[in-house]
């Protein structure tokens, strides 16, 4: 009778065991997951991305959610997020907020945001300055006669004040002053399109990638809106839109960031989002993708603004005194790269590089470990 018992006990014992690594082999190993927050200029290329990027990597989510630039850049100093979109490069408050909390926010231009005034195709003006934008915005010229134009009165068509698009045309075109009350608000590209098209005294603006021959562009500054003069700086209404990471990215996040930067891959997808890709669609098709490894992805030179600062802020964590965190290239922070390139045996020629920010960054990370 024990005998019975045993084996009874025994055979239910086995098929237990059995079950359990049945149950262990069926549980999935933990999927990655990035988050992104942040701009909702930036917001469409970021859903965009993250779709393809979750189709090529299975094991991958990607949640992307708006709220703004400076709830992106919060998110990363707080580890809620571990990507913050932004329109507009960090500002010193929320550097020195950072820094305070012994967090290293590092920027990734991923695109540019370029936006057209557009006119109805038989207005026969061709060309606007910023001032005379604004006055029309503002609505001091009301009647294409005082533009060159024929004598028609100006039907002003705006984006909403929610919309990424209006925050570049305020920043850049209206100086921080409010457009006329009398300006009709559209919600999107195309809405505004639609209206310029079907009013022949209209004026609107719309994203570069949006496009189209129902509408004519209209120079500023004598300057044609396009890639090329996005990317060399002498457009005046386009700026550079960031992805910022919480420190420098690895794993999967590095992997992301690379897919964003891949010319073949997330840059396609910044231009079809009505953007303009870090580099010119024909300009070197064979281009290999930019790799983030320890800096920057390039070795040109990176005389903006914002490299500007980040070199700042990297030399004066290193003992060189570059001067104040503010972008501006003056004696102090030319003396303290000189000075850092000679220590370091770069050329020494007072140049913000790749190569130096590469050196840089791998510095600055070794002294935070």
């Amino acid at each position: 009778m024990k005998r019975f018992v045993y084996l009874k006990r025994r055979l239910m014992i086995v098929p237990m065991g059995l079950l359990m690594a049945m149950l262990m082999v069926s549980v999935p190993a933990l999927a990655a997951e990035i988050l992104v927050t942040g701009s909702t200029t930036v917001q469409p290329i970021a859903e965009k991305v993250a779709k393809a990027y979750m189709e090529s990597h299975r094991g991958t989510t990607v949640s992307v959610s708006g709220g703004g630039s400076g709830n992106g850049i919060k998110a990363i100093i707080d580890g809620t997020a571990d990507i913050g979109n932004a329109s507009r490069f960090i500002k010193d408050q929320e550097l020195a907020m950072a820094c305070g909390k012994g967090v290293y926010p590092v920027p990734f231009r991923i695109a540019y945001d370029c936006i057209i005034p557009v006119v109805h195709p038989g207005n026969p003006v061709k060309n606007l300055t910023i001032e005379q934008l604004k006055d029309i915005y503002l609505g001091k010229i009301s009647n294409w006669s005082a533009v060159g134009g024929s004598d028609q009165p100006i039907l002003l068509i705006s984006r909403d004040t929610s919309s990424g698009t209006y925050e570049v045309w305020e920043d850049k075109v209206m100086k921080k002053e409010d457009v006329s009350p009398g300006v009709q608000l559209e919600d999107s590209n195309e809405s505004v399109i639609k209206a310029v098209a079907s009013e022949k005294g209209a004026i609107g603006y719309i994203g570069l990638g949006y496009l189209e021959n129902s509408v004519k562009s209209v120079s500023v500054n004598t300057i044609k809106g396009s890639e090329t003069t996005t990317l060399n700086g002498t457009y005046p209404i386009s700026r550079p839109l960031f992805m910022f990471t919480k420190g420098w990215p690895s794993g999967e996040l590095l992997d992301f960031l690379n897919y964003v930067l891949d010319p073949a891959k997330g840059q396609k997808l910044v231009k079809s989002s009505g953007f303009v890709a870090l580099t010119s669609a024909g300009a070197s098709p064979q281009m290999p993708a930019p790799e983030i490894q320890a800096g920057g992805i390039d070795d040109a030179p990176f005389e903006s603004p914002s490299s500007i600062r980040t070199a700042q802020l990297y030399l004066n964590a290193l003992t060189y005194d570059a001067g104040p965190v503010d972008g501006i290239k003056g004696q102090k922070t030319i003396n303290a790269v000189m000075a850092f390139q000679n220590a370091c045996g770069l050329p020494v020629d007072g140049q913000i590089s790749g190569q130096l920010m590469d050196v840089l960054s791998d510095r600055y990370r070794k002294l935070k470990k």
